[in-house]
């Protein structure tokens, strides 16, 4: 507690009062969207599709099956949406997740994806 005679102002950080009046508290108050220390919250990155359908590609290539569905499941970063749906299609019948093939090939008429569902049919 800083306190001076009743007389003058002061500043308290624990008490209420001196002599009989409401003191100030010194008290800060801090910024419910963080400390403001000038540094910015680092935010995506703007090419974070950069590479993603190549990279999908080079999965199904090696095989990797599950990086496939990796790649696959962002949407937003595929110019061809059945390129994409091909490749997940593929990567969920060669990984024998049939349910989830039969699943993601639903209401589709792409012949390549119609023999996918034929496989994962007979294997579900």
């Amino acid at each position: 507690v800083i306190a001076a005679p009743c007389s003058s102002t002061f500043v308290s950080r624990s008490s209420s009062t001196h002599c009989g009046q409401p003191t100030v508290s010194s008290r800060t108050i801090s910024d419910p969207a963080g400390p403001d220390n000038g540094e910015k919250t680092p935010s995506k990155p703007k090419n974070d599709c950069k590479g993603v359908q190549e990279a999908a590609e080079q999965a199904k290539s090696e095989r990797d099956w599950p990086a496939v569905l990796r790649h696959t499941s962002k949407m937003r970063c595929w110019s061809s949406n059945q390129a994409r749906l091909r490749l997940r299609v593929e990567a969920l019948a060669q990984a024998k997740r049939w349910a989830k093939c039969l699943e993601a090939a639903e209401g589709s008429d792409d012949p390549e994806l119609a023999r996918w569902v034929k496989f994962c049919t007979k294997n579900n």
